[in-house]
């Protein structure tokens, strides 16, 4: 009874060190009842709780449902027990990491959150950055990040967002002031709006859109994109945007977006946003982007490409810009503990040339050739390119030999300049 008393206590202090704490009743009592019987070290909790929440958010069933529910009296057998039922759940979690991942028809649940807090806050604060991902591992397009607003709305499984700003939305009442006092290296400047909020979902509120227009209006230098995944892109016309100044939609098929982009506006909803800026006269841009691998990929990201090309014209489109879904370790955690169902974290992932975790490379250039390839009657006119990929991946892609940097950023702003007419 002290043995058992002792580890009752370990258990308590480790399991708040664990994803115990996200596991629905039924399954705690089961590995809590794991955890006394085998005795499991704080390691061995945390890799039963981490696949039990996978489990969870993947749909399958729960650990309870095929563990062993019955431990030997007998130390060494239990020893052996123990042994076996982690040497099985890891071979089960490889069998499913292999498979494409499969959407209901209906899509997945929403993680519970409570609505995030809009606040103004004054304080110094650097404006614009360089893109936090590039590295001398991988091609980048120069853009800078321009974070105008800070936190999200929107609860899309994979965003990384939400990890940094703990559910509130940041307004700058001295943004006008700040852009104003912005110095910008010389020459034409990309400038992104999606590092750290979306670009349209808030609307003009504390005159975000009028102030962003505004700016983009007296630099003329400054190409500034506007990122969203939302539909409200009335109030931007509203503003009366420059020609320096354009939106910029990210997209994924419906199962994707049904699955995974909780809270966005529907694939449908988005291109009717940007046919409407189109028609506005503004240049529009499509970031195809997380790509993900899931059952019938090939099909649904074919017939997106189908649609843009049958509801754009390529003189009205910027450019296509195709990026893989990646994640740094900390954001994989933060999904974990947020809840809620998921299939983001069931692929194999590999650490890619940026040092996130991603598809093998050979994925990564099936996903980007079959795009590349639906977009055929493009090639020429609208302007792709890869985020945050190595040149190799470039010339497999394209047959673009000796891709770098530079000259990525240089192509990238000649084709906008062309595209916007500044």
């Amino acid at each position: 009874m002290a043995a058992s008393a002792d580890y009752a206590a370990r258990f308590e202090a480790a399991a708040p060190q664990t994803l115990f704490p996200r596991l629905d009743r039924e399954e705690q009592a089961f590995v809590r009842a794991l955890a006394y019987g085998h005795r499991f070290t704080l390691q061995e909790l945390r890799q039963v709780c981490e696949a039990a929440a996978d489990l969870a958010a993947w749909g399958e069933p729960p650990l309870r449902m095929w563990w062993p529910a019955t431990i030997p009296a007998d130390g060494q057998a239990a020893g052996r027990a123990k042994d076996q039922g982690l040497s099985h759940l890891r071979q089960h979690l490889v069998r499913l990491r292999s498979q494409v991942p499969v959407y209901p028809a209906g899509g997945l649940a929403a993680p519970r959150r409570a609505l995030p807090k809009l606040r103004l806050v004054r304080e110094s604060r650097v404006l614009v950055g360089r893109c936090p991902c590039a590295s001398p591992q991988v091609v980048c397009c120069g853009l800078m990040t321009l974070d105008a607003v800070r936190g999200c709305g929107f609860a899309c499984s994979y965003c990384t967002i939400q990890t940094f700003y703990a559910g509130q939305v940041l307004f700058d009442p001295d943004l006008a002031q700040g852009l104003a006092d912005l110095q910008l290296p010389p020459g034409y400047v990309h400038l992104g709006t999606g590092q750290a909020s979306d670009g349209l979902m808030w609307a003009n509120r504390h005159g975000l859109l009028t102030t962003l227009c505004a700016f983009a209006r007296a630099r003329p230098q400054v190409l500034l994109e506007l990122r969203t995944k939302a539909a409200n892109v009335a109030p931007l016309l509203r503003a009366d945007p420059p020609p320096n100044l354009f939106p910029s939609w990210s997209l994924n098929p419906p199962t994707l977006v049904a699955g995974e982009e909780h809270l966005a506006a529907p694939l449908a909803s988005r291109l009717r946003a940007a046919r409407r800026a189109a028609d506005a006269g503004l240049k529009v841009a499509f970031h195809l982007h997380p790509l993900m691998r899931f059952a019938g990929w090939e099909r649904e990201y074919a017939d997106l490409a189908r649609e843009l090309i049958d509801t754009f014209d390529a003189s009205e489109v910027a450019y296509v810009s195709m990026g893989t879904v990646a994640f740094i370790k900390p954001v994989l955690q933060a999904i974990r503990r947020r809840g809620g169902q998921t299939r983001v974290l069931q692929p194999d992932y590999v650490t890619g040339p940026h040092g996130k975790l991603t598809y093998p490379e050979g994925a990564r250039v099936d996903l980007y050739r079959l795009l590349s390839e639906s977009l055929g009657p493009w090639r020429g006119h609208v302007y792709q390119s890869l985020c945050l990929e190595p040149a190799t991946v470039w010339q497999a892609v394209f047959g673009v030999e000796g891709m770098d940097s530079a000259r990525f950023t240089a192509q990238s702003v000649a084709n906008l300049r062309t595209k916007l007419g500044v």
